[in-house]
């Protein structure tokens, strides 16, 4: 079996089921081991006693090797690519910090950001209620005023006001960044903390370049795609590398990662 076809039976990326292939050395078992890793990623640390070396335990599973595997082709990689530049690479390290934006729908952004929170959520409702999602609403919206409304109207959206149909239309072209309101800081995850602080540092064009996100594979952030959706557009949406839950786990697989580069 090739790694182009497990990765596609079972939904994962290559580059893991690459990863299993050698690590397990035949199919069947590398499926189980992707299958059994991420269905019950708390399951390698069952039975572990305290002390300095029950971090080998962990290290010795076969989903944590194709873990390593696919990180330490990750860090060569960038390597490679900062070649010209000197080696070395910021490795950012953290765990549930998705921020909140990126679990909120664009529809729900928008209305937020153009209508006062109640108006906003009303109108919110009773779009969902008649199926109307955020490009129905775009492309609904950048109809002359007359027949935004009259759309409106036909798709069952009850008590809908021309003023409201006007705010709408008026900021509904502009990107969702421009207009939203400043975040408190609460609201705030890793693209709009730790990334921005990375870029104001080392510029925009080059901090990506210089970094990489490490995450752990128990992380719902990670699981559910929530750093995928904070990072969609962004250059750094390709700079995360999944490692392993502990912090002392992950330093000793840094070093694993780096350990024959």
């Amino acid at each position: 079996m090739s790694a182009e076809y497990l990765a596609e039976k079972l939904g994962c990326d290559l580059p893991l089921a690459a990863a299993a292939l050698k690590v397990c050395h035949d199919a069947e078992t590398a499926a189980s081991v992707i299958q059994n890793g991420q269905a019950n990623p708390l399951d390698l640390y069952e039975g572990l006693e305290p002390g300095p070396s029950h971090g080998d335990a962990v290290f010795r599973h076969p989903y944590v090797q194709c873990l390593l595997t696919v990180a330490r082709q990750r860090v060569n990689q960038a390597l490679e690519e900062s070649c010209e530049r000197g080696q070395w690479l910021i490795c950012v390290r953290t765990f549930q910090r998705p921020g909140l934006r990126c679990q909120q729908s664009e529809l729900h952004r928008f209305l937020q950001a153009v209508l006062k929170p109640k108006a906003a959520s009303i109108l919110e409702k009773k779009l969902e209620a008649v199926n109307i999602d955020w490009p129905t609403l775009q492309k609904m919206a950048k109809k002359p005023l007359h027949a935004f409304e009259e759309a409106m109207r036909r798709a069952g959206v009850l008590h809908f006001q021309t003023k409201t149909a006007k705010k709408l239309a008026a900021k509904v072209r502009e990107p969702l960044e421009k207009i939203e309101k400043k975040q408190h800081s609460s609201e705030k995850g890793l693209r709009e903390l730790t990334l921005a602080a990375l870029e104001l540092a080392m510029g925009q064009e080059n901090a990506y370049k210089r970094c990489l996100i490490f995450v752990s594979h128990t992380d719902d952030a990670w699981i559910s795609g929530q750093y995928a959706a904070a990072l969609r557009g962004a250059p750094w949406a390709d700079r995360i590398v999944v490692g392993i839950r502990g912090a002392h786990l992950q330093a000793i697989k840094f070093e694993k990662r780096f350990k024959k580069i």
